[in-house]
């Protein structure tokens, strides 16, 4: 079976450049600092070592404000500015990567996820086997037969599938990933939640009732300040759904067969 290796780099750029106790300890020719862009190059290869690929993109966020920012003011809002000397590098990379003949793939108005989302999905509609390089969570709710997501921590990578995930995951199924965060929120993307609720209830909540219109199904079973969250809580609920549920029919204008 053919395989495709999709890439989150802002993601797997920002560890690299965070995860470096002196991210500017190595320079060019020209003085710029690469640390980064090296380490990012490491960890690349070392996942083309690993598993031989028939395609592979590199997807990067954008600067414009996407179609979430349009639905709430607020998402992202605050996040504070990236380091100049990481925006530099991320420009850096753009261009090794380019000259490297790997495709770099970003659209205005998309983030990463939803281009890696689109791409999955195309890719797995075409019998492609697909791995997705990222250490960003939001993309569990990638995850099926034939999708698995490959991420990076202190104790080495971990390949994360459809049949583990619970064990990295609050014991949840890739299905319900956005209900969780829907509950909880998500501080680092600045989505609201149901003020009051946290991680562990949204857990209880789902393993009960399985997703969040089984939740609001059921509102009259459920008793006391739960209850009462809840019901406040409905309309920004489905708001931080819509936010957190990757766009997977992005309008692209090439296909995996262009990778």
């Amino acid at each position: 079976m053919k395989r495709i290796l999709l890439v989150d780099a802002n993601s797997i750029i920002n560890r690299a450049y965070y995860g470096m106790a002196h991210s500017s300890a190595l320079t060019n020719s020209k003085g710029e600092a690469v640390g980064a862009v090296y380490t990012f190059m490491v960890m690349l290869l070392k996942q083309l070592e690993r598993q031989d690929y028939d395609a592979l993109a590199c997807c990067f966020d954008r600067k414009e404000k996407t179609f979430r920012h349009k639905r709430y003011d607020g998402y992202k809002a605050q996040r504070k500015a990236a380091d100049p000397e990481l925006i530099a590098q991320i420009g850096i990379l753009k261009d090794l990567l380019e000259a490297s003949g790997v495709s770099v793939v970003s659209l205005a108005g998309y983030e990463a996820d939803d281009l890696i989302g689109t791409l999955a999905r195309q890719a797995h509609e075409a019998g492609l086997a697909v791995d997705i390089y990222s250490g960003d969570r939001d993309d569990f709710q990638l995850l099926k037969a034939g999708v698995e997501q490959i991420y990076p921590s202190r104790r080495g990578d971990i390949t994360i599938s459809v049949e583990n995930l619970g064990e990295h995951f609050y014991g949840l199924r890739a299905d319900q990933v956005v209900d969780f965060k829907a509950i909880m929120g998500d501080s680092s993307d600045n989505i609201p939640g149901i003020k009051g609720l946290g991680e562990k209830s949204a857990q209880a909540l789902l393993n009960e009732y399985d997703n969040l219109d089984a939740v609001y199904d059921s509102l009259d079973e459920i008793k006391g300040a739960m209850r009462k969250k809840l019901d406040s809580g409905r309309e920004l609920a489905y708001l931080s759904r819509e936010l957190a549920t990757i766009d997977c029919d992005v309008p692209l204008d090439f296909g995996i067969d262009d990778l």
